[in-house]
């Protein structure tokens, strides 16, 4: 019994965490902006084929072979983004900057000099470790406008009427903002022959200035331990073991004022 217990809160658990999933997720942490050292940045990341580079170490290991001394390397990255955004007629601009380490780690090689370097099959081999950035998520934005026309409510009680109005079972049916605005008496059941649906009582027709602001901040870093090889100048071996983590925050605020 006590397995079967263990073995259903696993599944409800999966479940839940796969339920905060979506398309905007699968977007943003499949793109990666690989951030690296600046000489790996500056000819766009495309050192996995030449080497010799610490950025190597989380596109390919075999890359090490390349050394011939130790190496410590950091990098630190300034970046400056902005964002415009147009809504009802009205135009906003953001900008927000972030200052980070785009990587660090040390290599350790053992290269042969002189002629034993001639004579051996193996000129060198290299063991690195450290941290790479592989993406970065700081982001602002912010958009406004007066809008007579309608109120986010009205969003909210479209999508209690979608699932058949307002009752018992809608209420455990729709998102958790379209709940809290029933349960904060800002949508409530109409009147007459609407006594079944849900119904916005923010009133708009005078203009309701409607303001968003986002602002995210996050990463993605690998931290890698990785070793290499060079084989007769025509071999070059390497295996890296990754592990990376994952940070976001996003903090959306949305208000409407009378005009």
């Amino acid at each position: 019994m006590k397995r079967v217990f263990i073995i259903s809160m696993s599944s409800i658990l999966m479940s839940l965490a796969a339920s905060a999933q979506d398309e905007l997720d699968a977007i943003r942490y499949g793109f990666q902006t690989y951030h690296g050292t600046a000489r790996g940045m500056s000819i766009g990341s495309a050192l996995g084929s030449i080497g010799g580079d610490f950025s190597t170490l989380s596109v390919n290991p075999a890359g090490l072979g390349i050394y011939r001394m130790s190496e410590f390397s950091i990098t630190p990255s300034f970046q400056v983004g902005s964002n415009q955004s147009t809504y009802l007629g009205n135009t906003n601009s953001k900008s927000a900057s972030k200052f980070n380490i785009g990587s660090f780690g040390l290599v350790l090689t053992r290269a042969k000099k002189g002629n034993a370097y001639k004579r051996s099959g193996w000129k060198a081999a290299s063991f690195g470790f450290g941290m790479n950035r592989m993406a970065t998520y700081k982001n602002e934005y912010t958009y406004s406008g007066n809008n007579f026309n309608n109120s986010l409510i009205d969003r909210y009680a479209d999508e209690f009427n979608a699932l058949g109005g307002l009752n018992n079972t809608t209420l455990s049916q729709v998102s958790y903002p379209a709940y809290a605005a029933y349960q904060t008496y800002l949508l409530d059941l109409g009147t007459g022959a609407d006594s079944n649906k849900a119904f916005s009582y923010v009133p708009y027709t005078d203009g309701l200035l409607q303001r968003k602001s986002v602002v995210e901040k996050g990463h993605i870093q690998e931290y890698t331990i990785s070793v290499g090889g060079n084989y007769m100048e025509k071999l070059m071996l390497g295996a890296t073991l990754g592990l990376q983590t994952l940070k976001y925050d996003a903090t959306l605020n949305f208000s409407e004022d009378d005009l």
